[in-house]
């Protein structure tokens, strides 16, 4: 079996997946070829279009763009909470022979990961009519179902035909979805796909959607190193990060506070509804995990201790061994990834119904799932946790990371991913 990876994203993000799965397919002595965008480093049996110069401008003429156009029409174009990415789906992107002249053979199996401004649905149609390849396809978010947005929140326009799309202001733009959902349809439709989404969440999304609800959707978990995101000493590990070893932490992270899906206003709410309760709350404090904006204030009775955002896997599993918990606020979201790090590392969560919450979170035993948009029900959650008897957080934490062993193993969801590449 010979395997190609196409991914955007280089080794970072949604792109780190691509490259693990590349490499142990490397290890177990497959023919194995990826192909990406962008690439800062090397990697064995790979190729990327990779200009520093190229990229720089591209990014550069696009941010001008996006400025020509608010300053000319004296209005935005896109509501920012929907992530709307695309605005011409049928551009012109790589070619599909000159993207396949990189590849040392010809491929039995091609998976795709992220793709956004790389190659798009024409191209992944001709590259399979060429090799007659099977296809398939590593969901991280809706994008790949909708017209141009990662998210749809309420709307269900990607289950038909994105016509009137809530993402675009100007009435001028308001149909490019309409587009660019049928530029898909009429590529994608013409061949089999077969689809990951990463969360049982993303499942029920595709299999509603326009573009995937008549092709095979496969269930599969996205696998973790369960090597370095594990269970530790919780006071060594504290003294490590200098903090002090007798407080509980309760850890969350803040990449982007202002972005509306991550769900920072219902935190917010909630630690202002804990702050006026008479609770006894001495021995807790709160870890922020990303950058300490000014402009954002907690009303909370909690200490603050807050920590760069790091990239170092190693480094960043000492925060989830520290804290008691991990509170994930995020509201649209087929993840996030930090759920199945803490998870593993035998943290219990308290999150909102949403993403990765129905395949991790069992109440009682794993964390607290809250309603969607209640911050008292997430006040519910946080207190459940910060109340646990010794005895009951340990069994939390056990269950946790049994979970992951079973669910989140690399090992074992490599093996299946095989399994069904090979059938």
């Amino acid at each position: 079996m010979k395997i190609l990876h196409i991914s955007s994203p280089g080794y970072r993000t949604a792109g780190k997946l691509a490259f693990d799965i590349h490499h142990r397919f490397l290890k177990e002595n497959y023919k194995s070829f990826i192909v990406s965008k962008e690439l800062n480093q090397e990697f064995e049996s790979s190729y990327s279009y990779n200009c520093i110069v190229c990229n720089w401008f591209e990014r550069k003429y696009n941010r001008l763009k996006r400025i020509l156009n608010k300053f000319y029409t004296k209005e935005t174009i896109t509501e920012n909470k929907y992530d709307f990415l695309d605005f011409q789906e049928d551009r012109s992107q790589r070619k599909f022979k000159d993207l396949l002249k990189k590849v040392p053979f010809k491929p039995d199996v091609i998976m795709i990961y992220a793709l956004q401004g790389f190659i798009n649905a024409q191209t992944i149609f001709k590259i399979q009519k060429s090799t007659g390849a099977k296809v398939y396809w590593l969901l991280y978010d809706m994008f790949a179902m909708t017209g141009g947005c990662h998210y749809s929140w309420t709307c269900s326009g990607f289950e038909n035909d994105c016509r009137n799309c809530p993402a675009i202001v100007r009435a001028d733009k308001k149909n490019v979805p309409f587009y660019n959902l049928n530029f898909k349809k009429k590529y994608l439709s013409e061949i089999q796909i077969n689809v990951f989404p990463v969360s049982s969440w993303l499942i029920e999304k595709s299999k509603k959607s326009a573009l995937f609800k008549n092709q095979s959707i496969i269930e599969w978990m996205l696998p973790q190193d369960i090597e370095i995101f594990k269970p530790e000493d919780k006071k060594m590990i504290k003294a490590e990060l200098k903090l002090d070893p007798e407080k509980k932490y309760i850890l969350f992270g803040a990449v982007n506070l202002h972005s509306e899906r991550k769900g920072f206003k219902y935190l917010s709410e909630a630690l202002k509804k804990i702050k006026l309760m008479n609770l006894d709350s001495e021995e807790y404090e709160i870890i922020i995990i990303g950058k300490n904006d000014q402009s954002i204030e907690l009303e909370t009775r909690f200490k603050i201790n807050v920590f760069e955002m790091v990239h170092d896997k190693k480094l960043f599993a000492r925060y989830y061994q520290a804290a008691h918990m991990v509170v994930i606020p995020s509201v649209q979201d087929a993840g996030p990834l930090m759920m199945a790090e803490a998870i593993s590392c035998g943290t219990p969560v308290v999150c909102f119904d949403m993403g990765f919450a129905g395949d991790f979170i069992i109440k009682d035993e794993t964390g607290y799932a809250a309603e969607l948009y209640n911050s008292d029900d997430l006040v519910k959650g946080i207190l459940k946790l910060m109340y646990l008897s010794e005895a009951d957080y340990n069994t939390y934490s056990k269950k946790c990371r049994d979970m992951a062993e079973n669910k989140l193993n690399f090992e074992t969801q490599f093996n299946k991913l095989v399994d069904i590449l090979s059938k």
